[in-house]
């Protein structure tokens, strides 16, 4: 993922599974539709400035990441 898809306040939470960091991040490509923000279980999707953010309470169900109309959130998995 480009660094210009990140905006300032919405930080790559990352989570350990096993040997591989799992993070989901809402892109600069959001348009705010708030599809995220309603289905999310844990309420860990919060509106910014110009996009939403995920939060630290997320709890990775990737219901946000089904639901986005134009996959503007990315799941990232480094080792």
């Amino acid at each position: 993922m480009d660094k210009k898809d990140l905006r300032s306040g919405n930080k790559q939470r990352k989570r350990d599974h096993g040997s591989l960091i799992m993070a989901y991040v809402i892109t600069s490509e959001c348009i705010k539709c708030s599809l995220c923000y309603d289905i999310c279980p844990a309420s860990a999707i919060i509106e910014g400035d110009e996009q939403f953010i995920i939060t630290e309470s997320c709890i990775d169900c990737g219901k946000c990441v089904e639901v986005c109309p134009i996959d503007a959130i990315r799941v990232v998995k480094n080792k």
